[in-house]
């Protein structure tokens, strides 16, 4: 608008600010409206949230315990295999254990590393 001036400006700020007292106001009286008729406004779930955020490190805890309770039990049996089967060698072992068709916790095949993870627990 190269036409506009100072004035027009002016009263071009004055009537924004005028449209957002009253979207303001419509938007309060809408709400209030809701309301009344028994709508609930904002979450619904709110306090279920909040309490989940108060309860975030002690659910990682147990989060955290059980897989360390799963991961000895799955250990637990390897060693029994492993013992049983007389062998030695980290090597060895995982080939035999890859042999029988056994996978790891998570559905890989045995490495030595992994072996030797297993008997460290």
């Amino acid at each position: 608008m190269p036409e506009a001036n100072e004035m027009t400006i002016q009263i071009m700020g004055v009537m924004a600010q005028a449209e957002r007292k009253a979207i303001s106001a419509r938007t309060k009286l809408a709400l209030a409206e809701l309301k009344k008729k028994g709508k609930v406004l904002g979450n619904p779930h709110i306090d279920k949230a909040r309490d989940a955020r108060k309860n975030v490190a002690e659910t990682l805890k147990q989060g955290t315990q059980i897989r360390v309770d799963k991961a000895n039990d799955f250990a637990t049996k390897i060693k029994s295999i492993i013992e049983y089967s007389g062998i030695t060698g980290l090597t060895a072992i995982a080939k035999h254990l890859n042999e029988q068709g056994i996978v790891t916790a998570r559905g890989s095949i045995f490495t030595a590393m992994a072996v030797k993870r297993v008997l460290a627990r």
